[in-house]
């Protein structure tokens, strides 16, 4: 009887502390989170995604499907008289991550949209 309550009390001890350990590995730690940045830039809205050309270094990126892209696909929408393609210069959060290409095979770089700040029409890369 004695030793039933023991292996009881183990067996239960262990699996929380397994669970525990599991627990830990699928929360990424703080420190290897991406960090936001501010970005300035120009976005057109294409049929398959979004194109940030950021100011500060020319570079295009795709803009991933993740985060805020809604939100900015919908406020590049409501922009009055814009024509079709036309770059607007946009101020956004965001961090560059990747995401597999559309065959699978390879990986881009995309930026993925935390927070977007502002449409200006009328701003241009300096």
């Amino acid at each position: 009887m004695i030793i039933l309550i023991l292996l009881s009390v183990l067996t239960g001890c262990r699996d929380e502390t397994v669970k525990t350990k599991v627990d830990q590995k699928m929360v990424e730690p703080e420190s290897n989170r991406m960090q936001p940045s501010f970005f300035k830039g120009m976005y057109i809205d294409s049929s398959s995604a979004g194109i940030f050309y950021d100011c500060n270094n020319n570079v295009a990126y795709n803009i991933s499907e993740k985060g805020e892209t809604a939100a900015v696909k919908k406020a590049y929408n409501n922009i009055p008289e814009k024509k079709h393609g036309e770059k607007i210069y946009l101020e956004l959060e965001g961090f560059i991550s990747t995401q597999p290409n559309f065959d699978g095979r390879l990986v881009d770089s995309v930026l993925v949209i935390t927070r977007f700040f502002l449409f200006n029409r009328a701003g241009k890369c300096d």
